[in-house]
C-alpha cells in the first residue's frame, strides 16, 4: 500500500510538472516527454516484487507443493535479488527442486553454478558441497572452476589431495584433457605423497601415458617410479602387469586373449541371427 501511494504522488507531481511549468513551447514539449519517459519506469516499478516477497511466496509455494509456482517465484527472486547471500540462497532453492523435485540434472547444473560467482560467501565445507552437486549435475565445465576455485583457497587443507586427485578424473573421464589429467596426476604425487591418494595418482597417471597418449617410455618411469614407492601396496600386481605388456595390444597378452575370443563368438553369433 505504501509502495502503490508513492508511485501514484510521484506520477501525479509528474503531471503537474509536464502541464503548469511555463519554459517555452519546445522546453515544455522535451520535459513532457522526458516526464512521461520516467512516469512509464515508475509504473513499470511500482509492479515489481521484492526479493523477500517472492522468496517468501516460493517458500509457500512449496510447502503446498506446488512446485511450479515456487519455480516461477523463485526465478523472479533470482532476478530481484541484489545480495551475494541473496543469490546464493536462491540459486540453491532453485538446483535442489531440479535436483529433487523436477528432476533435470542440466538446468541443477546452472543454477548450482550460480554461487560459484561469490566465493567470499563460502567457506571450505561449503564450496566443497557446492562443487560436487555441480559435478553431480552433469555440468563439468563449471565444476572445473569450482575445484580451482577450492584448490586456489584451502591449497593446504586435509582435503586438498582429494579434491585435486577428483579433479585430475574430471579431466580424465568428462573433459577428456589428458595432458592436464597427468599434470594433476603427478602434482597430487609430488606434492602430497605421503596421502593415501599419492599411489592412485600415480598408477592413474601411468596407465594414462601407456594406454591413452601411447608415450610408453614415460609410462615406464612412472611405474617403476610406482614400485620403488610402494613396494607393499595393493596395486603393485597391476603395476607388474602393466610394465609386462606395456604396448601390447589385447590380442598380444594371453591372460586377456578370452576377453577377446568371446567379443568373436558374440560378433558371429549376431551375424547369424542366432541368440
Amino acid at each position: 500500500m505504501v509502495v502503490k501511494l508513492r508511485c501514484e504522488i510521484n506520477i501525479s507531481r509528474i503531471h503537474r510538472i509536464t502541464t503548469t511549468d511555463r519554459i517555452g513551447e519546445k522546453g515544455i514539449m522535451l520535459k513532457k516527454s522526458l516526464m512521461l519517459m520516467l512516469g512509464a519506469l515508475l509504473l513499470v516499478g511500482c509492479g515489481r516484487k521484492s526479493y523477500t516477497e517472492l522468496i517468501t511466496a516460493g517458500d509457500e509455494f512449496m510447502n503446498n507443493n506446488d512446485t511450479r509456482q515456487a519455480l516461477e517465484a523463485y526465478r523472479e527472486a533470482l532476478s530481484a535479488a541484489d545480495l551475494p547471500d541473496q543469490k546464493i540462497e536462491v540459486a540453491t532453492k532453485l538446483g535442489d527442486i531440479f535436483t529433487q523435485q523436477l528432476p533435470n540434472q542440466d538446468s541443477a547444473g546452472v543454477y548450482y553454478a550460480v554461487v560459484l560467482d561469490y566465493p567470499d560467501e563460502l567457506n571450505s565445507e561449503s564450496l566443497r558441497n557446492f562443487t560436487k552437486k555441480i559435478y553431480e549435475a552433469g555440468n563439468y565445465g563449471a565444476a572445473v572452476r569450482g575445484y580451482s576455485l577450492w584448490l586456489e583457497r584451502y591449497s593446504e587443507d586435509p582435503l586438498a589431495p582429494s579434491m585435486t586427485y577428483d579433479l585430475a578424473e574430471l579431466y580424465h573421464k568428462h573433459i577428456r584433457d589428458l595432458i592436464r589429467a597427468v599434470e594433476l596426476y603427478d602434482a597430487v604425487a609430488q606434492k602430497y605423497g605421503t596421502s593415501s591418494f599419492a599411489p592412485k595418482a600415480l598408477f592413474s597417471e601411468g596407465y594414462v601415458y601407456a594406454n591413452e597418449l601411447k608415450n610408453f617410455d614415460k609410462a615406464r618411469s612412472i611405474y617403476q617410479t610406482f614400485l620403488t614407492a610402494y613396494p607393499e601396496h595393493e596395486m603393485v600386481p597391476s603395476v607388474e602387469f602393466e610394465l609386462k605388456y606395456l604396448g601390447k595390444t589385447i590380442e598380444e597378452i594371453p591372460e586377456l586373449k578370452h576377453l577377446m575370443s568371446g567379443k568373436t563368438a558374440e560378433t558371429q553369433v549376431a551375424g547369424t541371427g542366432k541368440k
